[in-house]
């Protein structure tokens, strides 16, 4: 297992709707094509469909498990162990895994530092880069109080 972490190649995100980034051939990070609509509205769809409420609390809390483990950094193969039982099944709804990462990371809460190589995965991914990240607790302690808020209701207060 290998991460790339340097200040000389730092991790892009992918802007939906235009082209991926092509790094030159001196770069080791690779390039990712971009989510396609359907794929980024399942994930969406997912990220705050409240019938997976319980699964992305229990992704939330491997992640902090994980970090805990290792000075906040988040590996996505230690995350996956986390997240399967003893038969290797995952013990979450695998979908919520990607969508609950990828919001958040939108959200600033994960933090890409590097690369590492999928090992373990039943999902074909064995062998391919995967992003490293960094929680950062503040962004979580942030996002967690606002999404507990209370919300007003669409059209004013009709007490």
């Amino acid at each position: 297992m290998t991460t790339t972490t340097t200040a000389e190649f730092p991790a892009h995100e992918h802007v939906p709707g235009q082209e991926p980034l092509h790094l030159d051939h001196h770069t080791t990070a690779p390039a990712w094509a971009p989510v396609d609509q359907t794929t980024a509205s399942l994930l969406a769809l997912i990220d705050g469909d409240p019938i997976h409420a319980a699964d992305r609390a229990r992704v939330i809390n491997a992640i902090i498990a994980t970090a805990d483990a290792d000075n906040d950094r988040v590996d996505p193969n230690q995350l996956r162990t986390r997240l399967t039982d003893g038969n290797g099944q995952s013990t979450v709804y695998p979908a919520t895994i990607g969508a609950t990462v990828n919001a958040l990371a939108a959200r600033g809460v994960l933090v890409s530092i590097g690369w590492t190589t999928t090992a373990g995965s039943k999902s074909n991914n064995n062998g391919r880069p995967a992003r490293v990240r960094r929680l950062d607790r503040q962004r979580l302690a942030a996002v967690l109080a606002e999404a507990h808020r209370p919300r007003r209701r669409a059209g004013g207060d009709r007490s």
